[in-house]
């Protein structure tokens, strides 16, 4: 990204790791947090991401673009850059006023940045069905955005496994491949593509 604000040539792939399980990654790391910086003074910072993600189309199928739980520009170039959004929901506080603000900015994308932008559904990740709470919260999520956004059938649960995936340098797929989060993950897929 900083290349393209800077208007240096880049060459697709350049940056992208390769994985055994045939899924292309492009990593970040701490001088990525520097990036809303280098957007704040950019010209035409809301699209940025967005001409990369375009040169990069023809290579593959689909592109998926990880953002943090936060609303800035780097954010708000990847609302532009993107065909959906599908939105993760941790059910541990209730998010119903995050969620409101998150729609309101995607609609205001939809109508000044990206007419395209559509919404896939919400998805309950780290559930620990267990707890009163997590069943309240995704109740309550689900009562005041039904009419609004399609939800997942699957959710993905909680895992220790998950928490001790990072030290150990693999995915969830090939730390614990028959466990209920790869499981999890793996259901999710197939029905995203069936709602194609």
């Amino acid at each position: 990204m900083k290349n393209l604000v800077n208007d240096i040539d880049i060459e697709p792939g350049d940056g992208i790791l390769k994985t055994a399980e045939g899924v292309d990654l492009m990593p970040t790391n701490l001088k990525y947090s520097g990036m809303e910086l280098v957007l704040f003074s950019a010209m035409n910072r809301e699209q940025i991401l967005k001409d990369y993600v375009t040169m990069m189309r023809p290579f593959y199928d689909y592109i998926i673009i990880d953002c943090q739980p936060t609303l800035g520009l780097l954010t708000v170039n990847a609302f532009t850059a993107a065909d959906s959004i599908l939105i993760p929901v941790t059910p541990e506080a209730l998010p119903v006023d995050g969620l409101q603000q998150l729609f309101q900015t995607i609609g205001m994308i939809k109508k000044k940045l990206n007419p395209g932008l559509e919404i896939e559904g919400i998805l309950f990740t780290i559930v620990d069905n267990r707890t009163r709470d997590a069943r309240e919260v995704m109740q309550a999520v689900r009562e005041a955005f039904e009419n609004n956004v399609h939800f997942y059938e699957k959710v993905i649960p909680a895992s220790v496994r998950v928490k001790e995936c990072p030290a150990t340098g693999y995915s969830i797929f090939e730390y614990d491949p028959k466990g209920t989060v790869a499981n999890g993950y793996a259901s999710l897929v197939e029905e995203v593509l069936d709602n194609e």
